[in-house]
């Protein structure tokens, strides 16, 4: 009976199961809009928020973008993005949401984007240096960093991916009353 008691307590201590939903996948709300690839995403303010992207094909770009939010499980359409393209990056830094870089008609973009989830609002701020298609953005308080990402040519109506180009870039946002006041991509020295 003591070693029975003894096991119960182990098997307990180390796998919890039913005492904690930490580290387990749980099925949430589908998402709203077309399959997709190459996408947007970030979270401000406990929400999530995805868009952009391509559904498959050449010109196959989108611009609408979803908001999650996890406490109702539901997802809500928002503002369209200023234009649809794929292959871009983004992160949230502050109370906004930006976007940068990517593709669109088979002509990569050096566009910015920031993201007002309050107003529910795109506005355009200071492009990015140099086009690339595939970037990683990393938000962290009122900084984003833009990583790599590949540029090329655009031949035959399709992009050139093969390039890479790596670089690491700074966003640094300058806050007052909650708007960018300035914000400029400066890369960084090796």
């Amino acid at each position: 009976m003591k070693t029975m008691i003894r096991y119960s307590i182990l098997f307990v201590l180390f796998f919890p199961v039913g005492l904690s939903a930490q580290g387990v996948w749980v099925q949430k709300a589908d998402y709203l809009g077309a399959r997709r690839f190459d996408f947007i995403g970030f979270a401000i303010n406990n929400k999530g928020y995805i868009g952009a992207g391509s559904f498959g094909g050449i010109y196959s770009f989108l611009g609408d973008w979803q908001e999650f939010d996890p406490v109702l499980n539901t997802w809500t359409q928002k503002a369209l993005l200023p234009m649809p393209f794929t292959g871009g990056a983004g992160f949230a830094a502050g109370n906004y949401g930006y976007t940068f870089t990517g593709a669109n008609d088979a002509t990569f973009i050096f566009d910015t984007y920031e993201y007002n989830p309050l107003g529910n609002n795109w506005s355009t701020k200071a492009p990015f240096n140099m086009a690339r298609l595939k970037a990683t953005g990393i938000g962290s308080g009122n900084m984003g960093y833009v990583v790599d990402g590949n540029i090329g040519n655009t031949t035959d109506g399709r992009i050139d991916v093969g390039n890479l180009n790596p670089g690491f870039y700074l966003l640094k946002i300058i806050t007052g009353s909650g708007m960018l006041l300035t914000g400029n991509f400066i890369k960084s020295k090796k």
